[in-house]
């Protein structure tokens, strides 16, 4: 059930006018005054930054008996902040340097109970993960009723799994919906960096290059428009339809392999590693699809993270891998992940007889899927 999770998103928020970004340079004085319930006395409340999609705390208050609290962070331009009362009771600001925000919430449940004025981004970013915490809800709920009826007498377990994928797959159709609805209403502002996490890079790729395209052109001075004008430029050399980078990486005996050596075959380049257990659950997988279509002129390049050589050939040997297989052995420091931007594997990528990408993260099914399609 590998698709049941709930994904917390750490939600971006929404620049008000093409010019805030730019104009402002000093704080303009933002204040927040929070009035919580259900606060117990002398409870502290503190205030991160998350620029960096890391909590570092900068500040802290204690909520008095009336349950107020006030801040007044230096903010020099728009950016991402947040209040918490623990770490898994928090609120995701995306601060103007203009605003003044009121927030009032139940101090025991504040993620789920605040209400935010004064702060036109912030209250919008809260408005997109309100309905995305619906769809979130729904698919949480799918992934209990599978731990919840799994291996009971009575139950047969493929016929659960693809009933409830079934339901999945209409609740993440309707999240995809509502996620370029919602970048269409706002492609020139940040909160569609959040909005667009939802879709899936490989296959809507054109919609990535797009919000690239208007970000950038209305805010070239945000940091995060930067970073994610860097992150698509990256990824367009990996995109379908480019062509793989060239690398060149030793195989257990110390051999040079060259991709450029496989011209002439479709090949899949296979990111995995011995002590990676999806992998390792993946690779019957790859098997069949080789032993399947070796013989029409398909090659496996498998390309491990591992760390220690004698990990890596037992591996090999155990898992019955019968091609190729190379590695630096350099874990996740690996220039060759860093090349084809691998942050997690298993990962692969399907190439034609010219070296040009025409699949990604195939898996299980979906690589005989596409061999079929590739070898009709």
């Amino acid at each position: 059930m590998k698709y049941f999770r709930l994904i917390i998103i750490l939600a971006l928020a929404p620049i008000v006018s093409c010019n805030s970004q730019n104009s402002a340079t000093t704080s303009k004085g933002v204040t927040i005054n929070g009035t919580l319930t259900n606060a117990k006395p002398q409870t502290k409340i503190y205030f991160d930054d998350i620029g960096n999609q890391q909590a570092v705390p900068i500040d802290s208050a204690i909520i008095d008996n009336n349950g107020k609290f006030k801040f007044a962070p230096n903010v020099t331009e728009q950016s991402y902040y947040r209040i918490r009362v623990d770490q898994q009771n928090f609120v995701n600001l995306l601060i103007d340097v203009k605003d003044n925000i009121d927030l009032t919430g139940d101090a025991t449940k504040l993620s789920d109970t605040y209400t935010i004025k004064g702060s036109p981004t912030s209250e919008l970013l809260k408005d997109l993960n309100s309905h995305l915490q619906v769809f979130y809800t729904d698919i949480n709920a799918l992934q209990t009723t599978y731990n919840d009826n799994r291996g009971k007498p009575g139950i047969n377990d493929d016929s659960l799994t693809k009933t409830l994928q079934a339901k999945y797959l209409i609740i993440n159709t309707d999240k995809e919906d509502y996620a370029r609805k919602f970048i269409k209403e706002h492609p020139t502002s940040l909160v569609a960096l959040a909005a667009i996490s939802n879709l899936n890079q490989d296959q809507e790729f054109d919609t990535y290059k797009q919000l690239d395209k208007s970000l950038f052109a209305a805010l070239p001075n945000s940091k995060y428009v930067i970073d994610f004008h860097n992150k698509i430029v990256s990824l367009s050399k990996l995109a379908i339809g480019s062509e793989a980078p060239e690398f060149e990486v030793n195989d257990p005996l110390g051999k040079p392999i060259k991709l450029s050596s496989y011209r002439g075959k479709i090949v899949l380049v296979d990111f995995w590693a011995s002590w990676c257990g999806p992998c390792r659950a993946e690779n019957p997988n790859v098997v069949k699809a080789y032993n399947g279509y070796h013989d029409k002129g398909f090659e496996v390049l498998g390309v491990s993270l591992d760390k220690t050589k004698e990990n890596w050939e037992k591996a090999i040997m155990a898992d019955g891998l019968k091609w190729t297989q190379v590695s630096d052995l350099q874990y996740w420091n690996s220039p060759l992940a860093k090349l084809y931007n691998v942050t997690a594997i298993p990962t692969n990528f399907l190439l034609d007889k010219k070296g040009i990408i025409i699949g990604k993260s195939l898996r299980g099914d979906d690589l005989e899927k596409k061999l079929a399609e590739v070898f009709k």
